[in-house]
C-alpha cells in the first residue's frame, strides 16, 4: 500500500489515497501489522490513523512487524517519536496502576467499614499488590487495557480472603472509591472502570505530545 501511494503521488492520482486510507483503517489490517500502518499513516499525513495504530503498539510488536526490517520505511523521526511515546506511556501506566491500589493510611492498622459490616484489612495490602502486578503484566502485553480485560485479570487473579474485606483510596476529586467488598462487588467494577479511564487519558496525553509536533528534543 505504501508503494501504491508512492506511485499515485508520482503520477497524480488523488483518488487512490481515500481507498488506501479505508483499507489501512480496517481492523484486520491494524491487527496484523499496526506498526506498518503507523509508518504509512505518518508518512502520508493521516494523523488520526497513525495515533490509532500507535495506541496498542509495544516494542515486541514493532520488532515483529515486517515493516521494521527495512529502515528505509521510516520517515524522519517517526520511529523515535513512537519509542518515546511507548516508554513514557509504559512508565506512567505502571505508576498509575500501582498507585491506584494503595491507601493514604495503612489498612492493616484497623478494620475498614463498608457500611454493612467491617472486615479486617490485614490481608488487603498483599491482595491488592498482587492484583496490581498482574494488571501491570497485562498492561505491558496490551497497553489498551479496558475494563473488560481488567475484570478478567481480577477474576483469574489472587483469591480474596474468604471472610472478605473492604478498602478505599482517595481519588483526584477527594472522594472514596471502594476497591472490593463481598457485600457490594460492583464497587470493584467501578474502581476498574476508573483505572481504565485514567490509563486511556494518560495514553492520549503522551500520544498527543509525541505525534502533534511538540515532541521533546
Amino acid at each position: 500500500m505504501s508503494n501504491l501511494l508512492t506511485i499515485a503521488d508520482k503520477y497524480g492520482v488523488p483518488t487512490i489515497l481515500p481507498v488506501v486510507k479505508e483499507r489501512l483503517a480496517d481492523e484486520e489490517v491494524l491487527k496484523k501489522d499496526p506498526f506498518g500502518v503507523y509508518i504509512v499513516a505518518r508518512r502520508w499525513g493521516l494523523p488520526h490513523l497513525a495515533k490509532r495504530a500507535a495506541r496498542g503498539l509495544t516494542l515486541p510488536k514493532v520488532m515483529a512487524s515486517p515493516s521494521s526490517k527495512d529502515p528505509q520505511n521510516f520517515a524522519g523521526d517517526d520511529f523515535f517519536r513512537l519509542v518515546w511515546f511507548m516508554q513514557k506511556r509504559g512508565e506512567e501506566g505502571k505508576r498509575i496502576i500501582r498507585s491506584h491500589f494503595t491507601w493514604s493510611t495503612d489498612p492493616r492498622l484497623d478494620e475498614v467499614p463498608c457500611g454493612l459490616e467491617s472486615h479486617s484489612g490485614v490481608e488487603a495490602v498483599d491482595f491488592f499488590e498482587q492484583l496490581a502486578e498482574m494488571i501491570v503484566d497485562g498492561f505491558e502485553v496490551d497497553p489498551c487495557l479496558d475494563t473488560e480485560r481488567m475484570v478478567k485479570i481480577f477474576v483469574d487473579g489472587p483469591d480474596p480472603p474468604s471472610d472478605g474485606f473492604c478498602g478505599n483510596i482517595d481519588s483526584n476529586q477527594d472522594e472514596y472509591i471502594y476497591l472490593f467488598c463481598p457485600t457490594q462487588p460492583s464497587r470493584m467494577m467501578k474502581s476498574l472502570c476508573n483505572l481504565a479511564s485514567r490509563l486511556d487519558h494518560s495514553c492520549g496525553q503522551f500520544l498527543g505530545i509525541a505525534m502533534d509536533g511538540n515532541f521533546p528534543a
